[in-house]
């Protein structure tokens, strides 16, 4: 199934409304709560849960394995080291564990190879892991250089596990019922504010727990 939102969100509107019983007229209002909701949910988790592109520089790693901050990763872009001399190489001298396209709810580490720390520059740059091998080696040793990834990580809104699309809609109902039932955040004079509260059921921070961010 494709994905449809046009907005941030860990659930479709369409599935949102069927599930929940919310018609038409309140598009606009649903759209708002499946938003703040997938908003919350990732700030709760500590990490971003959305398909999505990633730049990262790293600095500080142990023999050449770095673990990369957001997950499952779907592809890998670009890994360098930032210098002024260029040798490119391709993924035969690093390792990403578990494999490219997996799914697994863990950190994902970036391992590469030993016979980097002779170049004085390394670039990958692929569409698919098929890529041809190539690789300029030059002499000079370099010790934790700054290295650049640019890779895909995260869920599609149509891929979404059952339990961080159970605790979207989960949310998205107890904010709805809040509105329905005129519960929002309350100024001293009493008055109803348009925002909506910033707190997270506890049934709901149960189904995320195994989504919080780990690390290795």
């Amino acid at each position: 199934m494709a994905d449809h939102n046009h907005f941030h969100s860990l659930v479709s509107l369409a599935d949102c409304k069927t599930i929940l019983g919310i018609d038409d007229r309140e598009d606009a209002f649903a759209e708002f709560l499946l938003v703040s909701s997938s908003y919350a949910i990732e700030e709760y988790c500590m990490r971003r849960l959305l398909h999505k592109r990633v730049k990262e520089w790293h600095t500080n790693y142990t023999d050449l394995t770095i673990s990369l901050k957001e997950y499952p990763v779907r592809e890998i872009f670009v890994v360098e080291t930032r210098n002024n001399k260029t040798a490119t190489a391709t993924p035969e001298y690093y390792k990403l564990m578990p494999e490219t396209g997996s799914l697994e709810n863990i950190p994902f580490l970036l391992r590469i190879s030993p016979s980097v720390l002779f170049c004085k520059k390394m670039v990958y740059t692929c569409a698919t892991q098929d890529a041809a091998l190539r690789v300029t080696p030059t002499h000079r040793k370099y010790n934790n250089e700054t290295i650049f990834i640019k890779y895909i990580a995260g869920y599609k809104t149509s891929e979404m596990p059952p339990s961080l699309k159970d605790a979207c809609i989960e949310l998205v109902a107890w904010k709805y019922a809040r509105h329905k039932g005129k519960k929002l955040g309350v100024t001293p004079n009493n008055k109803t504010e348009v925002s909506l509260e910033n707190k997270m059921p506890e049934h709901v921070k149960e189904l995320l727990e195994p989504y919080r961010r780990k690390t290795i």
